[in-house]
């Protein structure tokens, strides 16, 4: 049997964390192991745990998940998981090197569980975005165009409105 993958959960509300971490810990290949409230405390956590992937609310009082996620994402792939789906959020939230972006409420528990696994194993299935054994993300390692490209369309809202946004912007044409 593999080692678990090894997730810190980063949400300022105490029932979604603690719903996240059941619903994760039920997979004998996922464990979550440490919970934040803020991204101060992502990063303590991320730093203390070294974890294959983080799970990051975007809106969090102190530190928020946009301000911490360039700190983190030198340390784990981050999944950002959140309420907002506003496409500036999205975008930023991408530049700064999150590997993905989910919203509440437009994702399956299925459709959960698959993109940490997709982004533990180094991106979506459009494609890598570093080699599968290299379990940590950089995001000095990975340009942004990669990093698009690595997002399952079907996964993620207003994706094609992003796509569109991403050829505007000069970040190549997908």
């Amino acid at each position: 049997m593999n080692t678990p993958l090894r997730l810190v959960v980063a949400d300022d509300n105490p029932v979604v964390r603690a719903g996240l971490t059941a619903l994760l810990s039920t997979h004998v290949d996922i464990t979550v192991v440490a919970e934040a409230a803020n991204g101060q405390e992502a990063q303590e956590a991320a730093r203390r745990h070294r974890p294959d992937v983080i799970l990051l609310d975007v809106r969090m009082p102190g530190t928020d998940g946009i301000t911490a996620l360039p700190h983190l994402v030198d340390i784990a792939p981050v999944m950002m998981l959140t309420y907002s789906g506003e496409s500036e959020t999205v975008r930023e939230a991408l530049r700064l090197g999150a590997a993905g972006y989910l919203v509440h409420g437009e994702f399956t528990t299925d459709e959960l569980v698959a993109a940490v696994r997709d982004i533990e194993r180094g991106g979506g299935r459009r494609g890598p975005v570093s080699p599968p054994q290299q379990r940590h993300h950089s995001r000095k390692q990975t340009p942004n165009s990669q990093l698009l490209q690595a997002i399952p369309q079907n996964r993620f809202r207003k994706c094609n409105q992003l796509w569109d946004s991403r050829r505007r912007i000069g970040h190549g044409s997908g």
